[in-house]
């Protein structure tokens, strides 16, 4: 049966739900910033052979001034500086979001600084998040090698890459690409380090065609894909991303005037963090199938499963989503299941799992139960019970949300992964939507591997999370990104509820 915690608790989740939707959005809009400022300059790994770089004389000393939109709507710059510097070239970048949530002014800010070398190979970078988010990430190459470091809310993560390419300048991934005589159907992959997450993602371009005197180039990076314009001089005029998002040259006076209406008139983004829907759900944490009709979204994005989610129509996009069947749960690991890819058990960015006090807690928490899902559940119950229900607009590293014990959907569920996994329960993350007083909100929630996947939610304080939600995206949160392209444009009709 799906357990439903009553009590005050219950009452004040109500209460986040419609507020603490700042992380996804965020995880989205970051994600959907690294894919705009992919020409800001990149770092590859392994990027396979060298390509030379062609500079022209006169694109070195660059300062250039982009708007941002979104669905038409201004919502912030990128100002981007490069030149000369004593022991070689410097890039520097400046990026501002500002929008409007809850009556509140909300800034996100990205300031990055890449020194490179007289050939413009990488020396050291780093890349600060403000606002919103606060977060720093720093580089330092020795020869082939990158070493880089993650610091969130005093937590410090550090990774090692043994290839390291070229860091390309602004614009400077066109200029190697026209200098290497590009023209329609070509493409070029890369692996490319997400400094938000330090790990190595696939990236492509493809040269799609002209329009008009430009070349129009389509980029696909964690997830994502953009569609760019290029001039004669290889620079981008006009840069588009599936999820709405326009980043266009303006000039230093236009972006500055914007900025300072922007102080009182910025953009409200409530209407990208909620799908209204029209039939109201008395009990949503008790529902046990909901049948939906998505539209405005891709149905080959939305993930399926035999047990709990799957399309009956994909054409008109009617699914249905039901929860797990609990009399199929019960008992130990069997020899004969299917074990999920180790990385469920592996410690992330973010989930640190192998923490000593990680570590210890789970085993407080678990004692000797052996049994796999009787132990998930409870640790799922110490979280409900232990963590208060707040907002809490920051990077939800574990260990920090165990120390503060505090948070919304996204601490709860990274630290009931993180948990799991140092119990030896694989465990991942489900992002998507949950129902809620006549509207679907974006959350968070956890899933174990007990034999068969099994969805959990902590927040709520639930055995096996309710059917009244629809997930869009399965991995950490660095797959969140991919959220961007639903949110403002999917839509969501309720066909029917048990």
């Amino acid at each position: 049966m799906i357990i439903v915690k009553k009590g005050t608790a219950a009452t004040a989740i109500s209460r986040i739900m419609k507020s603490a939707v700042h992380i996804l959005i965020i995880a989205a809009w970051i994600g959907a910033m690294l894919l705009l400022l992919e020409h800001e300059g990149m770092i590859f790994v392994d990027s396979g052979p060298e390509r030379p770089i062609l500079f022209d004389v006169n694109d070195v000393d660059i300062d250039s001034w982009r708007s941002i939109y979104m669905d038409d709507r201004w919502i912030g710059y990128i100002h981007t500086r490069h030149g000369p510097s004593d022991a070689g070239f410097v890039l520097q970048s400046t990026s501002l979001l500002r929008f409007r949530m809850f009556n509140r002014i909300h800034e996100l800010v990205i300031e990055s600084t890449q020194h490179m070398d007289d050939n413009h190979n990488l020396e050291e970078f780093e890349i600060h998040f403000s606002g919103t988010v606060d977060a720093t990430i720093t580089g330092c190459r020795d020869k082939n090698r990158l070493t880089a470091a993650a610091t969130y809310g005093g937590t410090t993560v550090r990774k090692t890459f043994d290839r390291a390419d070229e860091v390309l300048l602004d614009q400077g991934l066109l200029r190697v690409y026209r200098g290497t005589g590009l023209s329609p159907g070509d493409t070029l992959r890369f692996r490319v380090l997400n400094p938000m997450t330090l790990s190595v993602e696939d990236a492509t371009m493809t040269v799609t065609g002209r329009e008009n005197d430009h070349l129009v180039m389509e980029t696909r990076f964690a997830g994502l894909s953009s569609r760019s314009l290029v001039d004669e001089r290889g620079m981008v005029v006009r840069e588009e991303t599936a999820g709405g998002w326009i980043i266009t040259t303006e000039s230093k006076t236009e972006v500055t005037r914007r900025l300072e209406a922007s102080r009182v008139a910025a953009v409200d983004i409530l209407g990208q963090a909620s799908v209204p829907v029209s039939v109201r759900i008395p009990s949503p944490r008790s529902v046990r199938s909901l049948t939906l009709r998505i539209t405005g979204y891709d149905p080959a994005l939305i993930p399926e499963t035999h047990t709990r989610q799957r399309f009956l129509d994909k054409e008109t996009g009617i699914l249905r989503v039901e929860v797990e069947d609990e009399a199929a749960l019960s008992g130990p690991f069997l020899e004969a299941d299917p074990q999920p890819p180790a990385h469920f058990l592996a410690p992330s960015l973010w989930i640190d799992s192998d923490d000593p006090a990680i570590q210890k807690q789970a085993r407080v928490i678990v004692g000797s139960e052996s049994d796999p899902l009787r132990a998930a559940r409870l640790i799922g119950d110490w979280v409900y019970r232990t963590l208060k229900k707040t907002p809490t607009p920051d990077i939800p590293v574990a260990t920090k949300v165990l120390t503060e014990q505090r948070g919304d959907c996204n601490e709860h569920t990274s630290l009931f992964i993180a948990l799991a996994r140092a119990a030896g329960i694989p465990a991942d993350m489900s992002a998507g939507l949950v129902y809620l007083d006549g509207a679907f909100y974006y959350h968070v929630w956890p899933r174990v591997f007990t034999g068969t996947w099994i969805h959990m939610d902590p927040t709520f304080g639930q055995n096996i999370a309710d059917a009244a939600r629809l997930e869009l995206v399965t991995g950490g949160f660095a797959s969140q990104a991919q959220i961007a392209l639903a949110m403002g444009r999917i839509g969501i009709e309720i066909i029917d509820y048990r």
